[in-house]
């Protein structure tokens, strides 16, 4: 039984050590945890528009708030977990 893994990610080798199965929930984690970061990114971007709109409304602001609003929609449809 392995307990030592070589993994080419990016054209570069990483030793890993454990067992596959633990590599493959960990990639998971990871993997979910870029995702909640990309939409928490896009979420704060939405909170920031909404704050601008509300002191000092405008049609670029309305614009972007509902560009950010359909990139969360469709980031939300690709990224079910």
């Amino acid at each position: 039984m392995a307990t030592k893994l070589l993994i080419i990610e990016n054209k570069k080798i990483k030793v890993f050590e454990g067992l596959l199965s633990d590599y493959k929930v960990i990639s998971i984690i990871k993997k979910n945890s870029k995702q909640q970061d990309s939409l928490l990114v896009i979420e704060t971007k939405i909170s920031e528009v909404l704050g601008k709109l509300s002191l000092e409304p405008s049609e670029e602001l309305e614009q972007e708030f509902q560009l950010l609003l359909k990139q969360k929609q469709v980031y939300k449809k690709t990224h079910k977990s």
